[in-house]
């Protein structure tokens, strides 16, 4: 006879498994060519694997919610970036642009471009449930999209730095320039889904 407390109280297991207590009394069955020792080191190893699946599950959910979350923060700054850069081209259609303006969609513009790179961490590319127009080759070719995102903060930074003064023609060109970047870039690292 073992004797063995629960939440319910106290008992005894008898070899011949039947469970005594206060309040309970359970019949199992026997298992032939067990014991006990056996039968709990069973019953440990079993609570080992099923807690090594839930600790795997619980690790594996909160990664795929922050590669989601990663790749929602990236939309975000893209579209950050996109509406600043269509504002500018709207607003140097015109025949005199307002300049401050013009000055905020370059300064902005130019604040976003370095932080490029950063929207890219290891792990938030394609992959099943998480949508993304980013290409495999930015992380396979790491090297040439650290150089496309080095062309485009330089170009943003030019761009700035021609709307800091009034020749209307150079932010012209700085902005068709940094557009051209944008789209050499879009080539190589961006899915085109439209």
């Amino acid at each position: 006879m073992i004797p063995v407390t629960t939440s319910r109280g106290t008992g005894i297991f008898n070899h011949g498994c039947d469970w005594l207590s206060q309040n309970i009394r359970i019949k199992c069955v026997a298992l032939p060519h067990h014991n006990v020792g056996e039968i709990l080191l069973s019953a440990k190893r079993l609570l080992l694997v099923l807690g090594a699946v839930a600790a795997v599950t619980a690790i594996s959910l909160p990664a795929a919610a922050d590669t989601a979350a990663i790749v929602a923060a990236r939309s975000d700054y893209f579209h950050g970036l996109g509406k600043s850069f269509k504002g500018l081209r709207e607003e140097l259609k015109g025949s005199s642009p307002d300049l401050n303006l013009v000055r905020k969609y370059t300064g902005d513009i130019a604040a976003a471009a370095p932080k490029l790179p950063t929207q890219f961490p290891a792990g938030s590319g394609p992959q099943p449930g998480i949508k993304t127009e980013a290409r495999a080759e930015i992380w396979s070719d790491g090297a040439k999209f650290r150089q496309a995102a080095a062309a485009l903060n330089t170009a943003a930074q030019t761009l700035n730095t021609a709307a800091q003064g009034s020749d209307i023609g150079a932010i012209r060109t700085a902005t068709d320039a940094l557009g051209q970047t944008c789209k050499t870039c879009h080539m190589t690292f961006r899915k085109e889904d439209h």
